[in-house]
């Protein structure tokens, strides 16, 4: 799972869309929930949230950790 950086937990009037490694993302529009040491999630309600740029950035963010991550490990 250490390639992993986002995950999405499907409810019946919501979308938990979740990064394992949020807590270190930059979240500039305070969309980001949870307390745990690392994770965190966007509450997602409506089909429309998907389009929001604050999310794109998130999810671009994750990524690229990821990725500057795994290629730190080698």
């Amino acid at each position: 799972m250490s390639e992993a950086y986002a995950y999405a937990s499907p409810y019946r009037d919501h979308v938990n869309l979740g990064f394992y490694r949020g807590a270190f993302l930059k979240d500039s529009c305070g969309r980001l929930k949870g307390h745990g040491k690392a994770m965190r999630h966007v509450l997602l309600t409506h089909a429309d949230d998907i389009d929001d740029k604050s999310l794109h950035d998130l999810i671009v963010e994750a990524r690229e950790e990821r990725k500057a991550a795994l290629a730190r490990r080698g």
